[in-house]
């Protein structure tokens, strides 16, 4: 079940979006969402789109 986490766009303080099963929403309200959603993916492939991820995307780094 995909959804995206937006961080500074407007939307609906009353909910999510969703848009051709992609369901979009406040950055706040990600983790209430994941919440009130049972596990869909195993715990090999959460390990595996996290290995993926990490060689993909930089670390986070704050900026000063």
């Amino acid at each position: 079940m995909p959804v995206v986490a937006v961080h500074g766009a407007k939307l609906p303080r009353w909910g999510a979006l969703t848009e051709s099963g992609v369901t979009m929403l406040r950055a706040g309200r990600l983790c209430g969402w994941i919440r009130r959603h049972p596990p869909q993916l195993s715990s090999e492939q959460v390990a595996s789109i996290s290995a993926a991820a990490e060689q993909i995307f930089p670390p986070y780094s704050a900026v000063e």
